[in-house]
C-alpha cells in the first residue's frame, strides 16, 4: 500500500503541466534513474535538447535534493521529447517532484523524414543494445542522425530512456544510417517509442558536409574482437591521414551483417577523439562494437569524416611531449605544450593522444579538452596539457595532435 501511495503522489506530481508519464528505477551505481515525457505547450520557438532539473521535496514540504537531466532531443511547440534525470535520494524519501527546463526557448531547427526500424535486440550484462536503422525518406541531405527512444509500460508511463548517435555521418535521401542503442534492460512487455533527429543548417550558416574518406587512409591501426560465449567486443584505433585540401573530424561506419544482409551489430559509442585532420596531417580514431553471442565476426570498417564549415578551425602545435607509466593503476599520463600558432585568440582546444607499441601500432588513445574562454589563448601563447590513457603494455612512445576555435 505505502509503494503504491508513493506511486500515485510522485504521478500527480509530476503529469500536470509540461512532465508527464514520469517513471523510476535504481541504476546499477544506486542512483535513481527518473525518465518521462516534455509535452512542450509553452509559448515561444520551442526548445534544443535542454537541461532540465527536478527539486524533490519530503512529505513535510522541505527540498530535500534535485535531480538533473536533459531532454534527448530538440522540442516544437506541442512536440513531445522524452527526458532523463538522476539523484541519488532514494525515492521513497520523495512526496513531491517539481520539474523546469533550465535553459532558455530556442528554435531546435528539427530534422523531418527520418523513420527507425529495428533489426536485432541482445542482453550483455545488464543493458539491452538495441540495433537497427534509420532511414532518411525525405528528399532534404542531413549530417549525422540522433536517434532517442523511451521505453512504457501497460499504464503508459516510462520506464527507459535512451539516445545515441547513428553510426555514419553522410544522410542522403534514401540512406539507412545504422545504430546501436544501450539501454538498462527494460521490464518484459515495455513498449518502444523512437524519436529521431538529424543535423539541419541553421539559417545563416554554411552546411556541414560528410566526407568519404579511402579505407587506406586508416594507418597504425589495430583491431581486437574478444568474446567470453555470451556477447563479442571488437575495437579499433589508429591514425586516420588527411590527404585532402580541407580538414576533417573522421568516424568509423562498422557494421557486422548475417548472411541474409540482416544487420546485427554496429559501432555504439562515438570515437574517443574528436581533434580534426588538417590537410596534410592526421588525427586519431577508435571505434567499438558491441555484438550478442551469435555473432563473433569482426566488423566491417567503412570511413567517414565529419566537415564544419560554419568558421575556421586553427590547427596548434603541440611539443615538449612527456609520458610516465603507472604499473598498479595501468594508465599512462601524457603532458605536453600546446602553442597557439596562428594569429586568432583561441577560445577552445581539444587535445589527443595515442600511445605506440614497438611495432609502431596505436594501441591507446585519450583527449583533453580545455576551456580557454576566461582566458583566450592569444597568438603565439602556449599552455600545459594532460591526458591520461588506459595501458595496454608494451608502449614505447607517444604522439598528440591538436585542434581550436575562436570565441
Amino acid at each position: 500500500m505505502k509503494a503504491l501511495l508513493l506511486a500515485a503522489l510522485l504521478a500527480g506530481a509530476v503529469s500536470a503541466g509540461c512532465f508527464r508519464n514520469v517513471g523510476h528505477y535504481t541504476a546499477s551505481d544506486g542512483s535513481t534513474i527518473y525518465v518521462g515525457e516534455f509535452y512542450n505547450d509553452q509559448p515561444g520557438p520551442g526548445y534544443g535538447p535542454a537541461e532540465i532539473k527536478g527539486y524533490l521535496y519530503d512529505a513535510s514540504g522541505n527540498l530535500i535534493d534535485t535531480a538533473g537531466g536533459f531532454l534527448c532531443l530538440g522540442v516544437d511547440p506541442k512536440g513531445v521529447v522524452p527526458f532523463k534525470a538522476w539523484t541519488f535520494t532514494a525515492p521513497e524519501k520523495v512526496a513531491r517532484i517539481e520539474w523546469t527546463i533550465v535553459d532558455p526557448p530556442a528554435t531546435p531547427y528539427l530534422a523531418t523524414g527520418l523513420e527507425a526500424k529495428v533489426t536485432n535486440t541482445f542482453a550483455v550484462d545488464g543493458k539491452t543494445y538495441v540495433v537497427g536503422e534509420v532511414t532518411n525518406t525525405s528528399k532534404n541531405v542531413y549530417v549525422a542522425t540522433i536517434v532517442c527512444a523511451s521505453w512504457t509500460d501497460g499504464d503508459g508511463r516510462v520506464v527507459r530512456e535512451a539516445w545515441n548517435n547513428g553510426g555514419a555521418w553522410r544522410v542522403n535521401p534514401g540512406d539507412k544510417v545504422p545504430f546501436s542503442l544501450p539501454v538498462d534492460t527494460p521490464p518484459a512487455g515495455a513498449n518502444v517509442h523512437f524519436y529521431l533527429d538529424g543535423i539541419v543548417t541553421v539559417p545563416g550558416e554554411v552546411p556541414s558536409t560528410a566526407v568519404d574518406i579511402p579505407r587506406n587512409a586508416l594507418r597504425h591501426n589495430f583491431q581486437t574482437t574478444n568474446g567470453n560465449g555470451r556477447s563479442y567486443v571488437t575495437t579499433g584505433m589508429g591514425e586516420v591521414a588527411n590527404t585532402g585540401t580541407s580538414h576533417f573530424r573522421p568516424d568509423a561506419v562498422a557494421t557486422i551483417y548475417d548472411a541474409t544482409g540482416k544487420l546485427l551489430a554496429t559501432r555504439g559509442d562515438p570515437s574517443d577523439c574528436t581533434v580534426n585532420a588538417p590537410p596534410g596531417g592526421f588525427t586519431y580514431m577508435t571505434y567499438k562494437v558491441i555484438a550478442g553471442a551469435t555473432t563473433p565476426a569482426a566488423p566491417g570498417v567503412v570511413l567517414q569524416g565529419f566537415q564544419f564549415n560554419n568558421g575556421p578551425v586553427y590547427f596548434p602545435k603541440v611539443s615538449n611531449l612527456r609520458h610516465t607509466v603507472d604499473a598498479v593503476a595501468h594508465t599512462i599520463t601524457v603532458t605536453g605544450t600546446l602553442t597557439n600558432t596562428s594569429t586568432a585568440a583561441l577560445a577552445f582546444a581539444n587535445v589527443c593522444a595515442g600511445a605506440y607499441d614497438s611495432a609502431g601500432v596505436v594501441r591507446s588513445v585519450g583527449q583533453a579538452s580545455l576551456e580557454l574562454q576566461s582566458a583566450a589563448l592569444a597568438a603565439g601563447a602556449s599552455a600545459p596539457f594532460t591526458i591520461t590513457l588506459s595501458d595496454p603494455g608494451g608502449v614505447t612512445r607517444v604522439n598528440a595532435v591538436a585542434d581550436g576555435f575562436g570565441p
